[in-house]
C-alpha cells in the first residue's frame, strides 16, 4: 500500500514494513483471532479477512488500527476484495458476492464556484473534499496545469469507461482544486484520488453538457459576484451608466459553461441567458476568460433604468441555471 508492505502470518499476527521488507513491526491492533486469509489495499484503506471466527476488518490508518465490518455478512470468510469506483466488493467462500458503498474512502466533488454537486460539466473547475488527499500542500506554478502535484494525481472515468488524468490547481490533505478533463462524457463519472503514499479516495459525480456557476468574492458561492466593470476594470459598486450615457457593461467570472465554451475560442452568447434583479440582461459574450484554464467570462449589459442597490444575478445555459449571486449598483 504505497510505501508500506504487509504480511499476515496465519495464526500469529499481521506485520508491516516501511523499508521494503528489511524490518517488520506487528500491526494488527483490534484483530482477533489472527487467522489471515487475504489482504487487500484499495479505496484508500486496507482490508483483511480470515476464517469465520475472525471475520473481516478494515484499517484507515495504514494498518496501525483495525475495526471489524461484518454487519450483513452471513458468510465472514472472504477470499478476495476489490474496489471499483466508490464500492467495495467481497467474494466469500461458498457464500456469494457482497457489496458495500460505505467502506471506501470517499471524496466529495463540487463546483469550485457554486459548491454545488449539480454544477459540473466538461472542463469545469471543481473542488474535491476528503481526508488524506495529499501528503503535502502543492500549488500549480503555471500553465498548462500539471496532472501530478505534490505526489497526488486524479483520474476521472467517464460514462463511456474512458479514464483521463485531471489537471490540478491546488492539493492539500483536505481539499483539491482540479479541472474536469477535456473530453469527459456526460453522465455518471468516477473520480479517483491517489496521494504520494498510494492512499486513495473515490467519489461519483454527474457530468452535464453545461452547468454554469458564478464565482463569489467570499469564495462561498453566495453574495457579491466576482465581477468588474468591463470598460474600466473598476470593482463594485458599479455605475449604471457609462460616461457617454449608455448602459454599463459588466464582466462576470465563472466556470461550467461547457466544453465547447471553455479553453476554446468562440462566443456562445446565443445559447446563454442572464437575469439581473429579475430582469433579462443582454449577454454580449460568453466563453473563455483569457489567461486562466477553466475560467469563463460573461459580458453583460445592465438592464435599462436599473435602480441603485443590490440585485441578484443568475446565468443559464442548456437548461441549467447558476447559483444566485449579487451585484451592487451605485
Amino acid at each position: 500500500n504505497g510505501t508500506n508492505l504487509y504480511a499476515g502470518v496465519i495464526g500469529e499476527a499481521l506485520f508491516r514494513s516501511t523499508d521494503n521488507g528489511q524490518t517488520w513491526t506487528q500491526s494488527d491492533k483490534g484483530i482477533s483471532p489472527p487467522f489471515y486469509f487475504t489482504l487487500y489495499s484499495g479505496g484508500g484503506n486496507l482490508y483483511t479477512s480470515g476464517d469465520a471466527a475472525m471475520g473481516c476488518f478494515r484499517s484507515t490508518d495504514d494498518g496501525q488500527t483495525w475495526t471489524p465490518f461484518n454487519t450483513g455478512l452471513d458468510r465472514r470468510f472472504f477470499t478476495t476484495f476489490q474496489v471499483s469506483g466508490a464500492k467495495l466488493y467481497g467474494a466469500s467462500f461458498g457464500g456469494g458476492l457482497f457489496v458495500s458503498d460505505t467502506l471506501v474512502n470517499k471524496s466529495s466533488t463540487v463546483s469550485a464556484a457554486s459548491y454545488s454537486a449539480n454544477a459540473i460539466a466538461d472542463k469545469t473547475i471543481v473542488a474535491a473534499y476528503g481526508v488524506n488527499l495529499a501528503t503535502s500542500t502543492g500549488i500549480a506554478s503555471g500553465f498548462p496545469l500539471p496532472t501530478t502535484l505534490a505526489g497526488t494525481s486524479i483520474t476521472v472515468r467517464d460514462s463511456n469507461g474512458v479514464e483521463r488524468l485531471a489537471p490540478l490547481y491546488f492539493v492539500s490533505a483536505g481539499q483539491i482544486n482540479f479541472q474536469i478533463p477535456a473530453g469527459t462524457a456526460t453522465g455518471a463519472a468516477f473520480v479517483t484520488i491517489t496521494n504520494g503514499d498510494g492512499i486513495g479516495a473515490t467519489g461519483e459525480i454527474a457530468v452535464r453538457n453545461a452547468a454554469p456557476a458564478v464565482f463569489a468574492l467570499n469564495a462561498q458561492g453566495t453574495g457579491a459576484a466576482a465581477a468588474i466593470d468591463a470598460l474600466t476594470g473598476a470593482a463594485a459598486p458599479f455605475n449604471a451608466k457609462r460616461a457617454d450615457g449608455g448602459t454599463n457593461i459588466l464582466a462576470v467570472f465563472g466556470t461550467g459553461l461547457g466544453g465547447d465554451a471553455t479553453d476554446a475560442d468562440g462566443n456562445v452568447n446565443a445559447t446563454t441567458t442572464a437575469s439581473i434583479g429579475g430582469q433579462a440582461a443582454q449577454v454580449l459574450y460568453a466563453g473563455r476568460a483569457p489567461g486562466f484554464t477553466g475560467l469563463n467570462q460573461f459580458n453583460l449589459v445592465l438592464p435599462e433604468n436599473i435602480a441603485a442597490g443590490t440585485h441578484t444575478l443568475t446565468i443559464t445555459r442548456g437548461g441549467s441555471t447558476s447559483n444566485s449571486v449579487t451585484i451592487t449598483i451605485r
